[in-house]
């Protein structure tokens, strides 16, 4: 934990160590009340660019909403047709974002791209990279992105595994925030990726030896006490192919660190994929709408869009008896908890206050490490103010 530090890692830190599950994991129970909730509609449709009507927004970025608000700002008389959660998954390099922007312009959604792994080393307080103190600190404390996990040979076992754990933990609050505009606007949205799919990752990187078995159970427990709280998409738009297209894209993008990597080989490509459609496209068929298409062939826009009216997005079919029921089943009050709840920081870093195995070396500094890292890294006006409020870079004495 000491040498990272995402995004969100101060309302994480609040939290540590405490048991939140008892507390926050209200979704499944949620899930079983059978009380179909007013949020009674089928089908999306698509506006083609043009405005989706919607009622008046709720100023959620500056007034936040809390239980006062919560006795008149009522969460159903915004919901619509289009009042839904898309999410686009597939491997790497195949366009889910260039598709993710064009479903939400013919539907009048918002478009939330994937957090960038480079972000969780950047602080959310100050916008400093604390990358930029690796070379003071003894490579069992430097920060491991994705640059150097795809090019330095040591990788295995590495803290790429402590960097994957605060990705997961980012990629949560990107969902939280997603859900929570949907909730306050009546807006839909679409994303790129999910936490739902992020263990397709995480699995690949145990099989190749990344996560050692202990590091791997501490993502899955820092998992398992937060992807109950996440309410899954309604649709989930798969973009399927073969490693060879993969490496289409790769080479297609160009990043160095990708194209010459050691790690991407075809196995480890080819590992994603069946980790989808093993464990993730599964679960998500269980709560919602899937989507599959083949990128063997050019992908056809008004497909997709003819493909997503037609869906019927309240229906549970025979065979998935709980699909949409995380979201059909909730009454006025639960979705004023959502609210509450996805909009707080605070909140949502308490799913992740499990403690880390003190025995596991990829997670854990030694206690001499430990210190050298707080000397170079809290010690640092970057780690240590606001930004704007470094006292010998700015005049803060009257600054509020």
């Amino acid at each position: 934990m000491a040498a990272l530090s995402g995004a969100k890692i101060g309302a994480i830190g609040l939290y540590m160590g405490k048991n939140c599950s008892a507390f926050f994991c209200r979704s499944r129970q949620f899930a079983k009340v059978g009380v179909v909730g007013t949020n009674h509609v089928a089908h999306l449709t698509a506006t083609h660019g043009e405005p989706y009507p919607r009622a008046k927004p709720w100023p959620y970025k500056t007034r936040g909403y809390n239980v006062i608000y919560e006795l008149f700002d009522k969460t159903t008389k915004r919901l619509n047709d289009n009042s839904k959660v898309i999410v686009v998954e597939g491997n790497m390099a195949l366009g889910k974002h260039k598709l993710a922007e064009d479903i939400a312009r013919e539907f009048d959604l918002l478009y939330v791209p994937a957090p960038k792994f480079d972000d969780i080393f950047i602080l959310s307080w100050s916008g400093f990279d604390i990358r930029e103190l690796d070379e003071q600190l003894p490579k069992a404390a430097q920060c491991w992105d994705l640059k150097r996990f795809y090019t330095d040979p040591n990788a295995k076992r590495s803290r790429v595994g402590l960097s994957q754990v605060f990705f997961y933990m980012d990629k949560v609050f990107t969902y939280a925030k997603a859900v929570h505009h949907m909730l306050s606007t009546g807006q839909g949205v679409v994303l790129v990726r999910s936490p739902h799919s992020d263990n397709a990752f995480a699995n690949t990187m145990r099989k190749f030896d990344y996560y050692s078995p202990a590091g791997l159970k501490y993502y899955n427990m820092i998992r398992d006490n937060s992807i109950c709280e996440i309410l899954h998409p309604h649709v989930t738009v798969y973009l399927d192919a073969p490693v060879s297209k993969v490496r289409e894209g790769i080479k297609k993008r160009n990043i160095p660190h990708e194209v010459n990597s050691k790690v991407l080989t075809d196995e480890y490509i080819q590992s994603i994929d069946n980790e989808y459609k093993t464990t993730v496209l599964p679960d998500m068929r269980r709560h919602g709408a899937v989507l599959q298409y083949d990128l063997r062939e050019d992908l056809d826009l008004e497909i997709v869009v003819e493909d997503l009216e037609r869906l019927d997005l309240e229906a549970s079919p025979e065979e998935y008896p709980d699909r949409f029921r995380e979201w059909t089943t909730l009454k006025e009050d639960e979705w004023a908890y959502y609210r509450k709840f996805y909009g707080s920081d605070i909140a949502v870093g308490g799913l992740f206050s499990r403690p880390m195995p003190i025995d596991v070396p990829e997670l854990m500094l030694d206690t001499e490490t430990a210190e050298i890292w707080r000397s170079v890294v809290e010690s640092h006006p970057g780690y240590r103010y606001e930004k704007g409020f470094d006292p010998e870079q700015n005049q803060v004495l009257f600054r509020m």
